[in-house]
């Protein structure tokens, strides 16, 4: 018996496909994976067709960086981002792309806080549009712009018999940050520490749940096309306040997570805290 496109589940983003594909070929797409190494002038667009064929897994394997070279031939390559790591640039590039999805999903957390009767000074916090999607993809390439604080030599000797002794920057390893109802915050912690060279775990607040959800797939999809590590990023979301009894008693694996307050100034000036 033929599979009909009613019973397809199928993300919104794919449905138009159906006018190329049959629904038992959309159907076999998403059980299909596939692995490409190399993101140059034919693996960046093999991999971005296949994203949008909605195929279910991609691994992909590139850890270069953007060169003048690949101006004419990669994705995300642009005079812009020459010299930096591909996978932030694809991570920005893919929440461009995504942009629709992660506003219609930011829409229904905006609904539900009203419904809650929160205040309109707190739904604004949590409010995407255009103009704040696009200071967001600015921070994270304010970020990729930034020199790499991984393997700088701090400070160094040598002894006297010849031996030098330096102290160099390495990564922490997994951080937690838990946060407030902006989600623009998801994104600033990600780059941040995959810059650094950290995993992290994010909690957000459970009204930007949906906001983060859709972000944060954006991140680990645009990670993957980058030939990054797409689970560096991981996000805490079953919205249950348990999770942040779990994040505070320090899970194994988790080496930093401390009192910190931080605070971010978006282009539209508001200004945001995070406790870590």
């Amino acid at each position: 018996m033929g599979v009909e496109a009613k019973d397809i589940i199928l993300a919104e983003r794919y449905r138009n496909n159906l006018g190329t594909f049959s629904p038992e070929e959309l159907s076999g797409i998403m059980e299909k994976s596939a692995c490409i190494v190399g993101l140059g002038g034919l693996g960046g667009h093999a991999c971005q067709t296949l994203a949008r064929f909605g195929i279910g897994s991609l691994t992909l394997i590139d850890g270069d960086v953007f060169e003048e070279s690949n101006l004419n031939r990669q994705v995300f390559s642009t005079e812009d981002n020459l010299g930096v790591n591909k996978a932030l640039a694809a991570a920005a590039g893919a929440i461009d792309r995504d942009r629709s999805v992660i506003l219609a999903a930011n829409s229904r957390d905006v609904e539900q806080a009203r419904k809650s009767g929160m205040k309109e000074s707190l739904v604004d916090r949590l409010l995407l549009n255009d103009k704040r999607i696009d200071g967001l993809i600015e921070g994270i390439n304010i970020v990729i712009k930034q020199e790499d604080p991984i393997g700088k030599v701090q400070i160094g000797w040598t002894l006297p018999n010849g031996l030098q002794i330096e102290k160099v920057t390495v990564p922490m390893g997994v951080a937690a940050i838990i946060y407030e109802s902006r989600p623009n915050v998801t994104a600033d912690c990600a780059a941040l520490a995959y810059k650094s060279g950290c995993s992290i775990l994010l909690r957000g607040s459970s009204s930007a749940l949906e906001s983060n959800k859709a972000l944060v797939r954006s991140i680990k999809t645009g990670l993957a096309e980058g030939g990054g590590i797409a689970d560096a990023v991981a996000l805490a979301e079953s919205g249950s306040r348990d999770e942040v009894d779990v994040i505070l008693n320090k899970q194994p694996g988790i080496r930093l997570l401390k009192y910190l307050r931080v605070v971010f100034l978006h282009p539209d000036h508001t200004v945001n805290t995070v406790y870590v």
